[in-house]
């Protein structure tokens, strides 16, 4: 069953999870390689909100149904376990475009970010093969989408690290 987002969220919940993504979230495009090294890589775009209070992130999941899982940090800097685990909840692809975009009006900190998210979704080719059931296989892209989207990753590499917008 394909989970389905609202069609749009009020100014108020748009407001309150841009505070979440600027504070605690992250958007990214993700690079990943299938099939070897002589396949292209695959790049999709995902939002992320990683918190400590777990009540807050499956609010969110409710809300915004995406992917939703723990992390228990092994050992913090003193090299004990007594750090909390870590909440995260993520969404990818058109449904991460479609949050993004309903949030990035109310964005400040991770403002660029969205920007880029958004034209980086907006501008991309399909690099799937699918028959008619919709499942498929990905195909190695033209020299010039990958060209295009390596593009993209770097630039929202170098907005996270913190020398350009938002970190």
């Amino acid at each position: 069953m394909k989970r389905q987002s609202p069609k749009k969220l009020s100014k108020e919940l748009a407001a309150y999870l841009a505070g979440l993504m600027d504070g605690d979230g992250n958007i990214s495009i993700a690079r990943q390689r299938y099939g070897g090294k002589d396949k292209s890589p695959h790049y999709r775009l995902c939002a992320v909100i990683n918190m400590t209070h777990r009540e807050t992130v499956q609010w969110i999941n409710l809300t915004i149904p995406g992917s939703l899982y723990s992390i228990q940090s092994k050992f913090d800097y003193r090299g004990s376990w007594n750090r909390k685990p870590i909440h995260r909840w993520s969404i990818w692809g058109q449904r991460a475009v479609w949050f993004i975009s309903q949030i990035a009006p109310y964005m400040r900190v991770r403002k660029k970010q969205a920007q880029l998210a958004i034209l980086f979704q907006s501008s991309i080719k399909s690099g799937r093969k699918t028959n008619e059931k919709g499942k498929g296989k990905f195909v190695c892209l033209a020299e010039n989408e990958l060209s295009k989207r390596e593009k993209f990753y770097w630039q929202m590499r170098e907005c996270n690290s913190g020398k350009i917008g938002g970190g």
